[in-house]
């Protein structure tokens, strides 16, 4: 998730703190640097400043995936951390951590998982929504 904060605010640099344990990597994004270095203080370590050189966003964004894959768990028993995806080909089992996001294609969804391939299955993104908990598809929206 990037989070463009354009002004030097608490109240938002608090939210974002509290966000940082969300379902997804959290990038912070300024053109200060006062909020740049309160957001690090608050224990926002992904954090980019304006402007933005191509070699930041790729080290900042691997960093974010590094430490996103590292902490990130789920609350599935072990007997539930695979799942088989329909696929055009057949069944393709895969382990439901290694899933980073699902997005909608009308009566089919595309599945992305960290090894950064595209697995085109013959469900809808709602019989997802049924099979996986709340954590893999919260979103958050922030204004300031």
């Amino acid at each position: 998730m990037f989070v463009d904060i354009q002004l030097n605010n608490e109240q938002a640099l608090e939210t974002l703190s509290k966000l940082r344990t969300s379902s997804s990597p959290l990038i912070f994004i300024t053109d200060s640097e006062n909020t740049a270095i309160s957001a690090i203080k608050k224990g926002i370590t992904n954090c980019l400043l304006k402007p933005v050189t191509n070699l930041n966003f790729v080290l900042t964004v691997n960093k974010a995936m590094e430490n996103f894959k590292k902490n990130r768990t789920f609350p599935f028993p072990k007997s539930r951390s695979k799942i088989n995806l329909p696929t055009l080909q057949g069944f393709k089992r895969v382990n439901i951590d290694e899933i980073i996001r699902c997005e909608a294609d009308s009566n089919y969804t595309s599945i992305y998982l960290l090894d950064k391939t595209k697995v085109m299955v013959s469900k809808t993104l709602h019989d997802f929504e049924k099979t996986f908990p709340a954590i893999i598809f919260s979103g958050s929206t922030i204004s300031t």
